[in-house]
C-alpha cells in the first residue's frame, strides 16, 4: 500500500518537485534540531518555557505546521521550475539539487547581510566558523551582491521556461506579453498625485522611539531632520512625562500626565484602557480629519488602546505573538522568505520582530497612507513612529556599518538585546559599539523620514502641513554610569530629554526657544496651531511662545520612572528603590483580552508608590527616591553633565523644589504625603498582606 502511494505521488508530481520538497523538509528538520527552545531576544527561562509549552502547545504545533508547509511547498515549486527549465539535460536531478542549494544559500546570505540581527543566535553567537562567516558576509558584501547567484539562477530558469513556451506557442506567448505590457501601462498611470486639501492644515507627527534631544539637529547623523529643524521652531529642553513608550504616547496625545490618564506602565489592564481619552486623533476626527498611525514593533501599543485613529497600521502585541515569533526565529533558513512584503502578509507577526525594524517599510506604508487620506480631499493627521533606535538598536544594511568599528568582536556586534538580568558588564569597546549601532539606527530613520518629507514636497502637501518632530523618550548609552536604556532612573538628561520641533504654516523658521517644555504640551500646542478649542489638559499651548508673542507658559517639568523589569543587578537604582519582584512575577496573561500581558492588580499601588519622581525648574532637577527606610532626595544642575549631587550644598533649592514636587503629586496623582512618602490613591494592603505605609516606615531622610 505504501509503495503504491509513493508510486502515485511520483507519477503525478512534476519532475523536480519531490526533490525540492525534500530539500525544504531537510532544512526544516535541521533548524529544529539546532535551534529548538523558547526564548525572547535570545534569553531563555526554563520556567517560562514550561509554561509556554503547557498553554500554547496547539499554537506551536500549528505554526510549525505552517512553516513546514511553506518550506516544502517553496522547495517543491522551485525544484519543479528548475527541473522543467533543464529539460532533458544529463544528470538533471543533480543539477536541480545544485541549483536549489546555491540559490538558497545565496538568498540566505543576502538576508544575513541585510538584517544580521535575525541570524546572530544561529551564527555569530555560536562562535567559530559560523561567526567568521557572518562577519565576512556583513563586512564584504551588499545584500544584492550576496544574492547575485540566486538572481542569476532565477533569471536563467525564467529565460529557459520562456524560450520553451515561445517555441511551443508563439501566439499565446505574444498575447500574454502584450496583455502584461498593457497592464503595466495602466498601472503606471493609475496613481495621480493627491490633491492639496484646503481649510485647516494637515498634521504630521514624526516620532522616533528613543531619539535623544542632542541628536537634532546633527547634519552628519540626521541631515534630513537637520533640514527640518532649519525650517521650524525647536524647544531647547523638552522633557518626557515618563520614559516608557505606552504611557508616554498616551500623554503625548492627550496632553495629560500619566497619573491623570491612570496609565503609568507598559502593561495596563483592559479596564484602564477601555475608556474615552479624548485624544488628539479623536478630537480631530470629530472635526472631519482623516486620522492614521503607522509604525513597526514599537507602535504595537496603538492596537491595544483606542485613541481615535481611524487607520492603524501597526502590529498587535500579545503573549501568543511571542510564541509565533519564536516559531519563526528557530528557522533561520526560512526567515529570508518571510521578511519581505508578501512574507509579512502571510505571517503578520514578522512586523513585531524588534530585530527587523525597517524604516524603509514604515516609510513606504506612511507614503501610501498619506496618498490615501489626501485623495479624500479632507485634512488629515498622520503619526509615523519609527522603532529602529529602541532596543536592540537593529539598523538594517548599510546603516549598521556606518558608525561601528569593523574590528569589534564583542557580544554587541550587530545589536544590543535587553539585559533582563541587570548584571551585564560592558567595556568601553562595548559601549562604543552600542552607541555606533544606535547612531546607525537613527541614520536609517533619518533616511526614511527624509523620503516621507520629500513626498510631501513633491505633492505640494508640505505647504499646508504642520510637522511635529518628537520622541516618546530618550536613551542612556552608558554615559556617566547611567547604564544603557530608559525608564529605570531619572539621573542625567539623555533618557528624559526629547526633541520637540514644530514646522509649518505660521511658525518661525530656524528658531530655538530657550526654556523648558514637556511632551504633555504637544497636543494643546497642535490644537492651538489649528485654531481648535482644547479640552481641559495638563499641558500648555506653546504656540504664542514659539511665535515669540508671549513668555513660556511652562512653570516646570515633571517626570516619573516606569516599572523595574528586573529585581537583580548592581546598578545604583536597584539599590535605591523599594523592592518588588521582576516583571515575570508582576505580570499575567489576560486570556480574556487577546492573551495580552498585563500587571496583576495587587501590585499596582506598590509600583506607583515605588516610582522615582523628578521636578525640573530652570537648571535644577530634584529627584525623589522612596526607600524602605525613608525618602532620599538628590539635586542636580543640568548644566553639569554627569555632575555631582548638589543637595547638601543647596538645601534651600531642595526645600523649594520638594514642596513643588509634593504639590504636583497631590494635585495630579490624587496623592497625599505621609512621612515624606508620596502615596497615590486610597491606601490598600500591600501584596504581602499588610498595610503599605507601616512597611515603608515613617522616617524621612533629608540630604
Amino acid at each position: 500500500m505504501l509503495r503504491r502511494t509513493f508510486g502515485f505521488i511520483r507519477r503525478t508530481t512534476p519532475p523536480g518537485a519531490g526533490l525540492g520538497g525534500a530539500f525544504g523538509l531537510a532544512l526544516f528538520v535541521w533548524d529544529l534540531v539546532q535551534n529548538a527552545g523558547f526564548s525572547v531576544m535570545g534569553v531563555e527561562n526554563d520556567t517560562l518555557t514550561q509554561a509556554v509549552m503547557g498553554q500554547f502547545l496547539g499554537l506551536i504545533v500549528g505554526m510549525q505546521g505552517a512553516v513546514l508547509a511553506c518550506m516544502t511547498g517553496l522547495g517543491a515549486l522551485a525544484g519543479a521550475l528548475v527541473r522543467l527549465a533543464l529539460g532533458d539535460v544529463r544528470h538533471a536531478r543533480r543539477w536541480t539539487l545544485a541549483a536549489l542549494v546555491v540559490a538558497h544559500a545565496s538568498w540566505l546570505a543576502g538576508a544575513i547581510v541585510h538584517a544580521p540581527q535575525l541570524f546572530t543566535e544561529s551564527l555569530y553567537d555560536r562562535g567559530g566558523w559560523r561567526a567568521s562567516l557572518q562577519v565576512f558576509l556583513t563586512e564584504h558584501l551588499s545584500p544584492w551582491a550576496a544574492r547575485a547567484p540566486a538572481v542569476a539562477i532565477g533569471v536563467a530558469v525564467l529565460a529557459a521556461l520562456a524560450w520553451r513556451g515561445w517555441r511551443r506557442s508563439r501566439k499565446v506567448t505574444a498575447a500574454t506579453g502584450g496583455a502584461l505590457a498593457a497592464a503595466l501601462a495602466l498601472t503606471a498611470g493609475a496613481h495621480p498625485g493627491p490633491p492639496v486639501p484646503g481649510g485647516r492644515p494637515n498634521v504630521l507627527i514624526l516620532a522616533v522611539d528613543s531619539l535623544r534631544a542632542d541628536q537634532v539637529p546633527d547634519e552628519i547623523l540626521a541631515p534630513n531632520l537637520a533640514r527640518l529643524a532649519a525650517r521650524g521652531t525647536r524647544v531647547e529642553r523638552a522633557y518626557t512625562a515618563i520614559p516608557r513608550t505606552f504611557p508616554s504616547w498616551v500623554s503625548l496625545l492627550t496632553g495629560r500626565w500619566p497619573s491623570t490618564n491612570n496609565l503609568r506602565t507598559m502593561f495596563p489592564r483592559a479596564e484602564q484602557r477601555a475608556r474615552r481619552f479624548d485624544a488628539l486623533p479623536e478630537r480631530l476626527a470629530a472635526l472631519g480629519y482623516e486620522t492614521a498611525v503607522v509604525s513597526d514593533f514599537a507602535g504595537d501599543i496603538f492596537t491595544r488602546i483606542e485613541l481615535g485613529f481611524q487607520r492603524v497600521r501597526a502590529p498587535i502585541f500579545r503573549f501568543s505573538g511571542l510564541v509565533e515569533q519564536r516559531s519563526l526565529e528557530v528557522h533561520p533558513h526560512f526567515l529570508p522568505y518571510v521578511t519581505g512584503t508578501w512574507g509579512r502578509r502571510l505571517f503578520p507577526i514578522v512586523d513585531e520582530f524588534a530585530q527587523l525594524a525597517d524604516a524603509r517599510i514604515v516609510t513606504d506604508r506612511a507614503i501610501e497612507t498619506v496618498d490615501e487620506m489626501a485623495a479624500t480631499g479632507r485634512p488629515w493627521l498622520l503619526a509615523v513612529f519609527y522603532g529602529n533606535a529602541h532596543f536592540p538598536y537593529a539598523a538594517q544594511w548599510p546603516h549598521y556599518r556606518k558608525f561601528t568599528d569593523p574590528a569589534y568582536r564583542g557580544p554587541y556586534r550587530y545589536h544590543r538585546p535587553p539585559d533582563v538580568t541587570g548584571g551585564a558588564e560592558e567595556t568601553a569597546a562595548d559601549r562604543a559599539q552600542i552607541e555606533g549601532l544606535f547612531r546607525g539606527a537613527i541614520h536609517e530613520v533619518d533616511e526614511g523620514a527624509g523620503r516621507l518629507l520629500a513626498h510631501l514636497a513633491e505633492t505640494g502637501l508640505d505647504r499646508e502641513t504642520i510637522v511635529v518632530l518628537v520622541a516618546d523618550h530618550g536613551e542612556n548609552l552608558g554615559e556617566h554610569d547611567h547604564g544603557v536604556g530608559h525608564g529605570e532612573h531619572l539621573r542625567g538628561e539623555a533618557a528624559l530629554r526629547v526633541p520637540l520641533l514644530f514646522a509649518g504654516p505660521g511658525l518661525p523658521e530656524g528658531v530655538l526657544r530657550a526654556g523648558v517644555a514637556r511632551t504633555v504640551d504637544m497636543t494643546p500646542t497642535v490644537l492651538g496651531l489649528l485654531g481648535v478649542e482644547k479640552p481641559p489638559m495638563d499641558g500648555a499651548d506653546l504656540g504664542p511662545w514659539l511665535r515669540g508673542e508671549a513668555p513660556s507658559p511652562v512653570p516646570y517639568a515633571y517626570v516619573e520612572t516606569g516599572i523595574w523589569f528586573s529585581d537583580q543587578g548592581e546598578d545604583f537604582y536597584q539599590k535605591l528603590r523599594l523592592p518588588y519582584p521582576s516583571v515575570l512575577s508582576l505580570g499575567e496573561i489576560d486570556h480574556a483580552h487577546g492573551d495580552e500581558v498585563v500587571l496583576r492588580r495587587e501590585w499596582a499601588q506598590l509600583i506607583n508608590v515605588a516610582k522615582h519622581r523628578a521636578l525640573i525648574e530652570d537648571h535644577w532637577k530634584l529627584i525623589y527616591m522612596p526607600l524602605a527606610d525613608g525618602v532620599r532626595f538628590e539635586l542636580f544642575d543640568v548644566r553639569e553633565p554627569g555632575g555631582p549631587d548638589r543637595s547638601a550644598e543647596r538645601p534651600d533649592v531642595v526645600a523649594r523644589l520638594r514642596e513643588k514636587l509634593y504639590a504636583h503629586a497631590e494635585l495630579h496623582e490624587n496623592a497625599h504625603v505621609r512621612g515624606g512618602y508620596v502615596l497615590p490613591g486610597p491606601l490598600t494592603p500591600s501584596p504581602w498582606g499588610e498595610p503599605l505605609v507601616p512597611r515603608l516606615g515613617s522616617a524621612q531622610n533629608q540630604p
